[in-house]
């Protein structure tokens, strides 16, 4: 079995630097982070990472990148600049891997580490264009959830209210999971799963919350709801969880299977 790339990203920022860490991880690469140059040069020296992955908020955030070039020529190094000042300021470094960095967008990112040689153990196109209904109405959470699940080979529909989320639902029959927010504009997520499950034929759906609870958890699971996922969403967790409600509904497709009233 081939192990995994190791990655070892920095950030200044620790929840920007948690968000990169998620989506690189969940591409099947064995990540590092560090937050702060000391401890990024430390790991470079213990861990002997693959990869590092700079990502410089002001100029001065490049130190580590000439720093980890001078001691630790074997490792390959990629700065993500969110800007053209500072893509310019590394290239001007002589930095030769620079890449421009959209929070908004990992795309950018995988397709250099994958271009870099240090492609991941295992592929990300599992979907089989199976569709998922994200229904949220925080836009970063359902562009990161919707990108992390495109990799995945899903497609992927949004909705902001539980409204339009039943709306959407009617109008994409071929829509097989849902990824539920509890807390919506309109509604409560266990409302809309109520009205999810009295469809004829109702999709898996998962539940997201930012609140670990047990007791809504266990309500939602009574109702009909094929799992309960606490906000920030682990991708690994989620990527698993859909695997399930997938196998669920294919039990649910046979001709034996009866739903318990």
């Amino acid at each position: 079995m081939i192990e995994p790339s190791t990655v070892l990203i920095y950030h200044p920022n620790k929840i920007l630097l948690y968000r990169l860490v998620q989506f690189v991880h969940a591409a099947g690469y064995a990540t590092l982070s560090a937050s702060d140059d000391s401890e990024a040069l430390q790991l470079l020296h213990e861990m002997k990472p693959d990869v590092f992955l700079v990502t410089p908020l002001v100029r001065a955030d490049l130190h580590v990148a000439e720093k980890a070039r001078a001691k630790y020529p074997s490792v390959r190094l990629i700065v993500l600049g969110e800007t053209d000042d500072m893509i310019e300021h590394a290239q001007a470094l002589g930095i030769d891997e620079v890449v421009l960095y959209d929070e908004t967008d990992i795309g950018n990112v995988l397709e250099a580490l994958a271009d870099s040689g240090a492609a991941a153990s295992q592929s990300v196109a599992t979907g089989e264009d199976v569709a998922v209904l994200i229904v949220d109405d925080e836009p970063d959470s359902v562009d990161m959830l919707a990108e992390f699940l495109k990799r995945c080979g899903y497609r992927t529909f949004d909705a902001a209210t539980g409204a339009e989320a039943l709306q959407t639902l009617k109008a994409t029959a071929d829509i097989r999971v849902v990824l539920l927010d509890i807390k919506l504009p309109d509604v409560g997520g266990v409302q809309i799963l109520r009205e999810i499950e009295d469809l004829s034929h109702p999709p898996a759906v998962i539940m997201l919350s930012a609140i670990r609870d047990s007791v809504i958890a266990k309500q939602t699971l009574r109702i009909g709801a094929c799992d309960y996922l606490v906000k920030p969403v682990d991708l690994k967790a989620l990527e698993e969880a859909i695997s399930v409600c997938l196998t669920r509904l294919e039990y649910r497709g046979q001709h034996w299977w009866k739903r318990e009233a």
